[in-house]
């Protein structure tokens, strides 16, 4: 059994019964005694960092909730594309590009994950923030009922080669909850780590 699994006190209880109950005529070794020393020493040392750290984490707990408090009535954006849709609303959808790209397609899913449309952009954009509007309709033109859904999308560059796209998305933030020791921002009707947040918008 190591000192870090015995405590401080036990081994401080131990090292000075130890001293108390040997053999006058077989002391400890000076470089025994001075291991064991070190030991204590060495744990002393850990049980004062693991506080600190604890201290630490704490503090670094409380300042996130500050933080996020202060976003609540804030737009923002976030990482991942996704949106809690009202009937007859139509929607921004948000991607980043990581090259120039011939042709972008978005695939628009419902909570079940079945796609109820496609955006297809043909024609040259280049790397950086774009954005293109959802009319809030499915493939056939007909308005999807509300629901939670998702973007997720690829870009075509001039070689034919294709790459995903960093999706994101803006909303208000109209709550903050706690969770598993995650502070959480409401955003868009889902609940996001405030982790994800990428920037404070206008």
């Amino acid at each position: 059994m190591g000192v870090e699994a015995l405590g401080k006190q036990a081994f401080l209880h131990l090292l000075t019964t130890q001293l108390q109950f040997q053999d006058p005529l077989k002391p400890m070794e000076s470089t025994e005694f001075v291991a064991q020393l070190a030991q204590f020493r060495t744990l002393e040392s850990g049980i004062e960092t693991n506080k600190k750290l604890d201290t630490l984490v704490e503090r670094t707990v409380m300042m996130n909730r500050l933080n996020a408090a202060e976003l609540l009535g804030r737009n923002v954006e976030v990482a991942g594309g996704a949106v809690s849709h009202q009937a007859n609303q139509p929607e921004q959808i948000l991607y980043r590009l990581n090259a120039d790209a011939e042709e972008v397609v978005v695939h628009i899913t419902d909570g079940s994950g079945s796609v109820v449309r496609t955006l297809t952009m043909k024609g040259f954009q280049n790397k950086g923030p774009h954005q293109v509007e959802w009319d809030g309709k499915d493939s056939q033109g007909i308005a999807v009922p509300p629901d939670q859904y998702r973007f997720v999308g690829a870009s075509i560059d001039g070689t034919g080669k294709i790459i995903p796209l960093e999706m994101t998305t803006k909303g208000e933030v109209t709550g903050v909850s706690y969770m598993d020791g995650k502070v959480l921002a409401s955003i868009n009707g889902s609940d996001v780590s405030i982790d994800e947040i990428l920037s404070v918008v206008r």
